[in-house]
């Protein structure tokens, strides 16, 4: 999708002193994130459900269980984007208010190898 392509931007970015560019590819990131993950990828799984034109054809209309399933993956899928824009608010937010920026996500697995 259109977002992974400012996700690796904002990782490639990171790794380098170009600090006002990865905040600027950031918002990128946020702004395609929310429109193509949040607000079209639900008009299609609804889409799917509901439309009475996603059917196969009578001669095979016995997979018509499979786009129900595949709605049902979809569903699971989209569960993931809102916690993953989650994530990246919570790190949004903490670099707002402390100035740094940290992956959060680092250091809960730092703390489980520890232990």
């Amino acid at each position: 999708m259109a977002s992974d392509i400012f996700g690796a931007m904002v990782k490639m970015f990171a790794s380098t002193h170009y600090n006002d560019t990865t905040v600027v590819i950031f918002f990128l990131m946020l702004a395609s994130w929310i429109y193509f993950r949040l607000v079209c990828l639900p008009f299609w799984i609804v889409n799917l459900f509901t439309s009475p034109t996603a059917v196969y054809p009578e001669p095979i209309s016995h997979f018509n269980i499979f786009l129900t399933l595949n709605g049902l993956y979809l569903c699971v899928i989209q569960v993931l984007q809102v916690y993953w824009f989650c994530l990246f608010m919570k790190m949004l937010f903490s670099f707002a208010k402390t100035g740094v920026a940290e992956d959060t996500q680092e250091k809960v697995e730092s703390k489980e190898k520890s232990q």
